[in-house]
């Protein structure tokens, strides 16, 4: 019995979904520079976006609140690669994630996925749902 067709998988939707957040994602980040942070035992850890990428970073203690969440037009936001390439005497460590890279590797997976569940359904001798019990 051959499998289902893709488009009637949850898996596929599922997927589906996640790529369209994270294209909206990608897009919002250049209208918008959103940005979160949390801080715990001592250690604090940030994320922000703008033009097209996160940026994760430690920053420095500056009696940060527990948790904030923050959204501003970009046109108000500070260039964040250049503050954090250019914090001196400071120890604010830094990482930049592209979002093309994420959104890529994501469908690169994604798919890959889909292909072998597809493969192993079509290669099974009894397809799961045809009601047949083993």
């Amino acid at each position: 019995m051959t499998p289902r067709p893709l488009h009637r998988r949850v898996s596929f939707w599922l997927g589906l979904f996640i790529a369209c957040f994270l294209g909206w994602a990608w897009w919002h980040s250049y209208r918008y520079c959103p940005g979160a942070g949390v801080a715990f035992a001592g250690a604090q850890i940030s994320a922000a976006r703008q033009d097209g990428a996160t940026f994760v970073f430690t920053p420095p203690d500056q009696g940060m609140a527990r948790h904030w969440i923050d959204v501003e037009p970009r046109a108000s936001c500070p260039d964040l690669e250049d503050a954090l390439s250019t914090a001196e005497g400071l120890d604010v460590r830094w990482m930049r994630l592209p979002d093309p890279l994420v959104f890529l590797t994501y469908l690169a997976l994604w798919t890959a996925a889909l292909a072998w569940r597809q493969r192993r359904l079509r290669q099974s001798p009894k397809h799961p749902l045809s009601g047949h019990q083993a």
